[in-house]
């Protein structure tokens, strides 16, 4: 099920008192409900992230009020699907499932008439170059054509079908590698930030992005020539000598 790729259990309290809580994010914010006594032990083992991986404690149950970490992943489901139940899942203005492209024409709008953003004309022209050329369904006359970079296969996906495993699989086969496959995984991953703050999954993000070695979050931004990250309020797109002449060089309203 896909939303139990954001949720998860944590045992909370001491030997004796161990309770399951859960956690998972939605439209309504962060939710972290107890569970119940947990009858678990620590295994001993750790994640990669350095959690403890609990499994069954030793013997018979208490009694039926504790759960083992099946029965306690089992209610985690049921809440989850309870939740995706009460929150339907995004749609278009035509009753249609929000589809990563309509996500990503949706972020560049927003681009063009948020002045704030001071995104100037060539820079949004880029943007739909980037999305007309590689993230977005092809149009029906230009599907026997060939493209430098593979078209991402999950343009139509709805936002609620997409996982990390697609990204990785188109971007793996790109011709010039992983170099050029990650460069494009910072436009994905903005415009995944960007459906994720303005048009949510209900049940919470589907993917999150996290540093591989740390497992910390990981969010896109502007950093500067020194490493620090700057505002999107304070960052601005200054002319070069190689701008296009007789444009104008306001950003968009």
């Amino acid at each position: 099920m896909a939303s139990c790729q954001t949720a998860h259990l944590q045992v909370i309290g001491g030997k004796g008192n161990r309770r399951w809580r859960a956690f998972w994010w939605d439209a309504d914010g962060k939710h972290s409900p107890v569970l119940g006594p947990a009858w678990a032990q620590n295994s001993g083992k750790r994640t990669p992230r350095g959690a403890i991986v609990w499994h069954a404690a030793d013997g018979p149950k208490p009694d039926q009020s504790y759960s083992t970490l099946k029965e306690a992943q089992a209610e985690l489901r049921r809440l989850l699907e309870h939740e995706v139940a009460r929150h339907p899942a995004p749609r278009t203005s035509t009753g249609t499932p929000v589809t990563f492209g309509d996500a990503a024409e949706a972020w560049l709008l927003h681009g063009e008439r948020k002045r704030k953003r001071n995104l100037k004309r060539s820079t949004l022209a880029d943007y739909r170059q980037v999305l007309d050329a590689y993230l977005l369904p092809a149009p029906e006359e230009r599907h026997s054509q060939e493209t430098i970079f593979a078209r991402a296969p999950f343009a139509a996906t709805s936002l609620r079908d997409l996982n990390a495993a697609q990204v990785e699989t188109w971007y793996d086969r790109l011709p010039y590698g992983h170099t050029a496959g990650r460069e494009l995984l910072v436009v994905l991953a903005s415009l995944q930030q960007w459906g994720d703050a303005h048009v949510p999954w209900p049940a919470g993000p589907t993917v999150v992005r996290r540093a591989r070695n740390s497992g910390r979050p990981l969010h896109v931004g502007f950093i500067d020539d020194r490493g620090r990250e700057i505002s999107s309020k304070d960052a601005v797109f200054v002319r070069t000598s190689a701008y296009p002449t007789g444009q104008k060089d306001d950003p968009i309203d």
